[in-house]
């Protein structure tokens, strides 16, 4: 009965978890994963996305998927923004991240006044390293 038990929880905790999520292509401009791995030497942790010339007060965004590959569970510890106030996200990761699941984290880049923007979206794990989106814009009055 032990056995049958113990064979039961490791499915259970194996199988991922399917989630319905809704958005429309009209919301979202571009779509990037972001796969963590358990070889954390060779992975490259500093991402680098530009959103390019952007009206002011208009709003541009990228999607990023992040993807647990490894064999652990993958703990979601904090989500730190820091630089420019033009700059915001929105996630829907939950705490911990088993293997095979991901999470979306959405940014949002609404410039309100003229020039380069930049900013830091730090995604902080446990096992593995932490992961840097670095991000900038430059607000333009007409492109």
């Amino acid at each position: 009965m032990k056995i049958l038990t113990g064979l039961f929880l490791g499915l259970l905790l194996a199988s991922p978890v399917l989630a319905y999520e809704d958005f429309s292509e009209s919301d979202i401009n571009e779509v990037y994963v972001i796969n963590v791995t358990d070889d954390t030497t060779t992975l490259d942790r500093d991402y680098y996305y530009n959103f390019g010339r952007v009206r002011l007060f208009d709003d541009k965004r990228a999607t990023f998927y992040l993807r647990n590959n490894s064999g652990f569970p993958m703990y979601i510890n904090d989500f730190d923004m820091n630089g420019d106030y033009a700059f915001d996200y929105s996630e829907n990761c939950p705490q911990i991240l088993f293997r095979g699941q991901q999470c979306r984290i959405r940014v949002f880049f609404e410039p309100r006044s003229l020039g380069l923007h930049r900013a830091e979206l730090e995604i902080e794990l446990t096992p593995q390293e932490d992961v840097v989106l670095n991000l900038r814009g430059r607000g333009v009055l007409n492109y």
